[in-house]
């Protein structure tokens, strides 16, 4: 969700360590496409001002926040 990886670094990756296509798949909507829509947002009323730029922000971080619980309680589900 942090783009730190180029996108090819993470293709091949995933290709030399056989992840499964719908592992990829899901990994890239969830990464990819929120900072999409955000990138887009902030371009599209870049001369509005900031306000609308904090609550786009305050989005996308609320949305990071849930993906991490999500996978909080996932990774627990699979220990128990």
């Amino acid at each position: 969700m942090i783009p730190i990886f180029p996108a090819a670094v993470i293709n091949i990756y995933a290709g030399v360590f056989r992840i499964r296509f719908k592992t990829f798949f899901i990994a890239t909507l969830i990464g990819k496409f929120p900072v999409m829509i955000t990138f887009a947002y902030i371009g599209d009323n870049i001369r509005s001002g900031a306000q609308q730029w904090v609550s786009v922000l305050v989005i996308y971080l609320v949305f990071l926040l849930i993906v991490y619980i999500c996978h909080k309680w996932y990774v627990t589900r699979l220990t128990a």
